[in-house]
């Protein structure tokens, strides 16, 4: 189910874009975003962590039970933010591979730069076109 659109540019040249769901955004590894969707999905999921933490805090639970309430969602969580990071390294033209060099201690300033402050490909890559 590839559904593309297509809006005119500043060129009255056309440009092919996906439509983007959550559930893509959040769980598939295919494809590509932009900053600015990159950007909020990753608010998002720091937005759900806060709200996790506060309500651990609201139920009171016992150091045991704090942690088993949060590890339920752990690995949904990192496989959200997997997901975006990888679809934003795609945006890049790169492999999704780059996002190893988050665990660098000076990587991870370097991956802050290309995925949150360059721009990605203009047009279509060899990870598809981009979504909206």
């Amino acid at each position: 189910m590839n559904k593309e659109k297509s809006c005119e540019s500043l060129d009255d040249a056309p440009l092919n874009y996906e439509e983007l769901t959550l559930t893509k955004l959040y769980f598939s590894f295919s494809g590509r975003i932009g900053r600015l969707n990159f950007i909020l999905g990753m608010i998002t999921l720091l937005a759900f962590i806060i709200l996790l933490l506060f309500s651990a805090a609201v139920l009171k639970l016992a150091e045991n039970d704090f942690v088993y309430f949060l590890s339920m969602f752990y690995i949904p969580l990192i496989w959200c933010s997997l997901s975006l990071q990888a679809k934003r390294w795609h945006d890049r033209n790169k492999s999704a591979w780059w996002i190893v060099i988050n665990f660098i201690p000076l990587g991870a300033v370097w991956a802050f730069i290309e995925t949150c402050i360059l721009a990605g490909t203009s047009g279509s890559n060899k990870y598809g076109v981009l979504s909206k």
